[in-house]
């Protein structure tokens, strides 16, 4: 199987890690707004770039736990949905079914290179 299939068969895969980052007010950087609002995020802006952020060990290790189908309890907003189609369910199915999306390089260049991760 592709990893274009895989991802878009998991139920633990978000988009998100690889192509946005919230910053909240205390300067912690989390991938999404829902990811874990209570705990500490994938880095902070007290100690580092958005751009070491991007690729630290953090954030890394979140996109393989998706890629590998396990679940993070950080994203417990999104895994809870049981009754319904989650936000990262609807964000992804959305990118990944509009072909405007899913045809751009950013989808050749970042989704089909992950085995930089694995």
């Amino acid at each position: 199987m592709d990893l274009i299939n895989k991802v878009l068969e998991s139920k633990t895969f978000c988009i998100y890690p690889w192509m946005h980052q919230y910053v909240g007010p205390q300067g912690e950087v989390k991938p999404c707004c829902l990811y874990d609002p209570n705990g500490k995020g994938i880095g902070n802006l007290k100690d580092n770039t958005l751009d070491e952020i991007w690729n630290n060990e953090e954030t890394k290790a979140l996109r393989l736990k998706m890629l590998n189908g396990e679940t993070d309890s950080r994203c417990f907003k999104c895994n809870i949905h049981q009754d319904g189609i989650s936000p990262k369910e609807g964000f992804n199915k959305a990118f990944f079914t509009n072909t405007v999306y899913r045809d751009t390089m950013f989808i050749k260049e970042n989704i089909s290179n992950l085995k930089q991760d694995l």
